[in-house]
């Protein structure tokens, strides 16, 4: 039986709505936007949600639009006495309501619009699960495009989805399936690439003028190819520009009518990472050229990939601090220097009174440098 939520600050009304709705539909009632918010939040799911505009503490627009945050899929219903025409644009453009009904409502007209909400609310599912079945099916045929025709790229697609996922959940990104989807294809493109080409590029090998342009147009072909499939437009600007700095010195050449998405800006600093990996080089050495070329890159996203390959713990960022603003619980994210390169503190020693006042002396008679990087739980 489909449930339904009616929010009202009228205990008759409430009992009137009730009994001639809970012959077809699981109703329960809240009394406030307060109560029926933690009922929402308590996990309870709802096909349909009917309030009243006038309640106390909480309007109904107000209260629907919040609901729309907790209850993604319902559908929602607003009833009102008194109705104008700047209170209806309200409560579609803020609440996403499907009808607006002014009391006193017959009944039979309340009936009929649950019935139509809750025929609403099958099309809203049932276009999610085809969307969510087309969008696996088509990702799992491309997938194996790649994976057959071009096996190096679908291995190299791999590692960029396992770290780039890794690091936007330290950097407490929302969950979002195009993050998966342009990690997954960001290397579609390279069925285009001679496999010489792309062997030579995943080996750290570096390539001439000719070999390096072949290798940069996969990126824009993989966007375009993408492009065509119906709301994978973020996906598509991703993985075109997935080479382009991220302070728009541009190559390959950017439009700037675009903004590119935070899957784009990952792309440009994963791909970079593994090209230093297989040319050779340490993890330390990696992100010292990749923080002093930090106009290159989205900063927020080489802290992320410096605590994720640091193995901060989870709830942990990367920041800058000056060594006067230094605390306890502060851990430190390098090996820490005076002027004449003598160690200090190593990396990952957890700050103390002592050690702060160690490094403190040595600022005064400026034998270290202003500022060092460390690690600081945020969680």
């Amino acid at each position: 039986m489909d449930s339904i939520l009616l929010v009202d600050d009228d205990p008759n009304i409430l009992k009137g709505y009730k009994r001639n709705l809970r012959s077809k539909y699981d109703v329960v009632t809240a009394g406030s936007a307060h109560e029926a918010l933690d009922i929402l939040r308590k996990g309870r799911k709802f096909v349909v949600i009917i309030s009243d505009y006038s309640m106390p503490g909480m309007n109904g627009v107000e209260f629907l639009n919040l609901a729309s945050r907790i209850n993604k899929d319902s559908v929602r219903i607003l009833l009102t006495g008194y109705a104008n025409l700047e209170m209806a644009i309200e409560a579609v453009n803020k609440g996403n309501i499907f009808r607006f009904l002014t009391k006193p409502c017959p009944m039979e007209r309340l009936f009929e619009t649950t019935r139509q909400a809750v025929e609403q609310h099958k099309l809203i599912v049932s276009e999610k699960i085809l969307l969510n079945k087309t969008l696996k099916g088509i990702v799992l045929v491309l997938s194996q495009i790649l994976q057959t025709t071009n096996p190096i790229s679908f291995n190299h697609a791999q590692r960029l989805t396992t770290l780039g996922k890794a690091i936007a959940d330290r950097l407490k990104k929302e969950a979002r399936w195009e993050l998966d989807i342009a990690l997954l294809l960001s290397q579609i493109g390279c069925v285009s690439v001679p496999q010489t080409i792309i062997e030579k590029r995943m080996h750290g090998l570096e390539l001439d003028g000719k070999e390096l342009e072949i290798f940069l147009e996969q990126s824009e072909l993989g966007g375009k190819l993408l492009a065509n499939i119906p709301r994978f437009e973020e996906i598509s600007t991703s993985i075109q520009y997935q080479y382009t700095n991220y302070f728009r010195e541009l190559f390959p050449t950017y439009n700037e009518s675009k903004s590119i998405p935070f899957e784009g800006n990952l792309l440009r600093v994963l791909n970079d990472y593994y090209l230093m990996q297989s040319q050779g080089k340490t993890d330390d050495e990696i992100l010292k050229e990749l923080f002093n070329q930090k106009d290159y890159y989205d900063f927020e996203i080489l802290n992320g990939l410096s605590a994720e390959l640091n193995g901060a713990k989870a709830g942990s960022v990367l920041s800058t601090y000056k060594v006067e603003e230094l605390h306890p619980g502060l851990v430190t994210a390098q090996d820490v220097y005076d002027i004449y390169k003598r160690l200090l503190l190593p990396k990952h020693t957890e700050l103390n009174d002592i050690s702060i006042a160690k490094l403190v002396s040595y600022l005064k008679v400026e034998k270290i440098t202003p500022e060092i990087e460390v690690f600081e739980i945020t969680r």
